[in-house]
């Protein structure tokens, strides 16, 4: 039974002495009081254990909050550092398309170079090859007597008098003979 619970007094005996009832009833309230005395220790005890908890869980809480705090600063210093790489990532994204089209441009005119090189080749090896047929078939034909020299032939390279003489007479004074 619970110690503040009251319990109905006993019916007054008239045969004891109103000193032993008294002294019953001094008893009877000391019981009570010490049960009492108990229970409040009891629960003081709780309500002390009750705080602690509180106490740990308030540090708890406060470390809790702390490490929010730094989470969010670390966060916002993460954010920084990804816009600057963002940024710095567009510049070189910029730069290396700028290359990129002075590189394609370089080589589309480095291709039309090259195709301009290879015709003028192509056509130096074709005027090499028709010359050489011509060579074979000037040195295949009989000998003609040659033309006079006059006195600027001799300072003409003998391809030149070739080609300053009239067609009968490069076949005649052809020098691959």
């Amino acid at each position: 039974m619970h110690a503040l619970a009251r319990t109905a007094p006993e019916p007054a005996n008239e045969d004891m002495p109103t000193e032993a009832a008294a002294e019953r009833a001094v008893r009877d309230i000391a019981e009570r009081l010490a049960k009492l005395g108990v229970e409040i220790t009891d629960i003081s005890g709780r309500i002390s254990d009750v705080t602690r908890q509180l106490d740990g869980q308030t540090h708890g809480l406060h470390r809790v909050v702390t490490a929010v705090d730094q989470v969010s600063r670390a966060n916002r210093a993460i954010e920084q550092a990804a816009e600057g790489a963002q940024t710095t990532a567009s510049a070189v994204r910029h730069g290396l398309e700028r290359v990129t089209g002075a590189v394609r441009q370089g080589l589309n005119s480095a291709q039309s170079d090259i195709e301009a090189l290879s015709q003028g080749a192509q056509s130096i090896s074709e005027a090499l090859s028709q010359a050489v047929t011509d060579a074979h078939k000037v040195r295949a034909t009989p000998s003609r007597p040659l033309p006079a020299k006059s006195s600027c032939s001799r300072s003409m390279p003998a391809w030149r008098r070739l080609a300053a003489a009239p067609p009968d007479a490069a076949s005649r004074s052809s020098p691959l003979r």
